[in-house]
This record gives C-alpha cells, structure tokens and sequence, in this order.
C-alpha cells in the first residue's frame, strides 16, 4: 500500500514491492513448500556433488514468493553430521539458511510425502537424493526436476547391480528395488532382459506390491520375448505403492524363461 501523503504508484512498482515486502517474510518463516525447479549430478568419480539452479516456493499464510539458489557443488562428505558417508545408504539433500547465507545438508532422514522439506525439520528445503555405493561415494546418476537416470557403462552393465537376475519363477514373486529407488520414489524405469532357450512366445508379467501381502490387482507391464530363441531387451515404467516399500512382482509364463530386471531411473 502507498503509504499516507505519497503519490500514486504504477501497478509494476506495487506489485515488486508486495513480492520484496513478502521475500522478507519467507526468509523470516523460513517454511518451505511448492516446486522444485533443480537438477543433480555426480559423476561417481569423488564425492562431489552438484547442484543445478533452482527454486522453491515459500508458502507462509497466504502469501507466496520464491527463493532460488544459484547453480553449485560441494563435497557431499563436507554437508553430512561426522564428515563421513556410509556405504551403500541413500543420503538427501537440503538446502537452508545458515546465519542468512544459503547452505546446504547432506542427511539420511527423508522428506514429507509432499517433497516439500526434511521430515520434522520444515526450514531444510528437499533438493534431491543420492546413493552411495560400497567405496561410500554417490554412486554416479543425474536428475532433472525430480527425475533421476542411473549412468550405465556399457549395455547391460548396471550400478547399482540387477534387482532381480536370472528369475524363472511362473507364480507372483516379489523383486525389492530398495537398493536401486529412493523410499519416496513413485515410479521406477525399469530394463528388462528375457532369455529364451526356445523360439515359444514367452512372457513375464510385473505388477507393484502394496502395504503387506496386498498386490497390484492389475498387471503394470508386460514384456515379451519375441518368439525367438536367444535375448530380448525392453524397458518401460512401472508405479510403485506409496508405502514406501519399493516392492514389484514378475511372474513368468514358462520357466524356461530367464528374467532379469534393473532399475535405471526413478521419478519422484
């Protein structure tokens, strides 16, 4: 508002103002929600880890703003409490304030089911998430705007290692994703391999798995093998329950089919 015996303002001008009068307050509140607008990359190589430019939304009350954080990398082992990372252990990262000046923290505590900060700490912003692997560096991935593609080598040559490699199992069997897709993952890409001995139209079934023992009630994808002897590649997308699990099923039509199936990427 204009304040008391000043002239009048353009709307333009008003409306930086209100935006620069409210900054202030997000700042203040420090309460973190909305989008993210980031990216992630580690090269596998060391511990760095760099982060893209992004934004995320502050809602306190019913005012709205942004607060963006310009593009960086820093040493993962540098932001996590003890200095240390463990080996094989998913890590999140969040950026905050520290003192007024943007910082960021590497933890093994998620975030809430809406992304939006870290669990029980609402001013530590989500920026994303990583996995060390067994010489406890990031294991080498890229993600972009919550989208996350694990780097391959060489044509089936996975890192992490196959969730499930070799399986001819014909009834509903559970395969765990758990080393290969984040607890708040919601969709896993998956590579799937079949080998046949034979030139029989083989298949494999792949549903998710609930809370429990309750499964998908529909099939999520099916891949064939081609009616062919020898190896078929596929990949597609399956949802994952939102009990954090991280659980699918295959099931294939004939043992002697051979399944092995790989996660190379997720989307949060």
């Amino acid at each position: 508002p204009v304040p008391a015996g000043e002239g009048p303002v353009t709307p333009a001008f008003q409306a930086l103002t209100d935006q620069l009068n409210y900054l202030s307050l997000f700042l203040g509140s420090g309460l973190c929600g909305g989008v993210r607008l980031g990216s992630l990359f580690c090269s596998g190589a060391d511990d760095t880890i760099s982060v893209g430019a992004w934004g995320v939304y502050f809602v306190p009350g019913s005012m709205d703003g942004a607060l963006v954080g310009a593009a960086t990398s820093f040493s993962a082992s540098a932001k996590v409490n003890g200095g240390v990372l463990g080996t094989d252990t998913w890590y999140y990262i969040y950026a905050y304030l520290n003192a007024g000046t943007l910082d960021y923290e590497v933890s093994q505590t998620g975030p809430v089911a809406s992304l939006a900060y870290k669990t029980g700490a609402p001013t530590y912003c989500y920026i994303g998430a990583f996995r060390t692997g067994s010489t406890s560096l990031p294991r080498a991935m890229t993600m972009s705007r919550g989208r996350y593609r694990w780097h391959h080598t060489s044509l089936n040559s996975f890192e992490p290692a196959a969730s499930l490699q070799g399986g001819t199992a014909t009834t509903w069997t559970d395969v765990n994703l758990t080393s290969q897709a984040p607890p708040r993952a919601k969709v896993a890409t998956l590579d799937v391999l079949l080998i046949s001995a034979s030139g029989s139209a083989y298949y494999t079934q792949l549903r998710y798995k609930g809370q429990g023992a309750s499964p998908g009630t529909v099939a999520g994808r099916i891949f064939h093998a081609g009616g062919v002897a020898g190896r078929v590649q596929d990949s597609g997308d399956i949802a994952l329950a939102s009990d954090g699990l991280r659980l699918i099923q295959y099931q294939n039509s004939d043992a002697n089919l051979a399944t092995t199936i790989s996660v190379v990427g997720w989307e949060e």
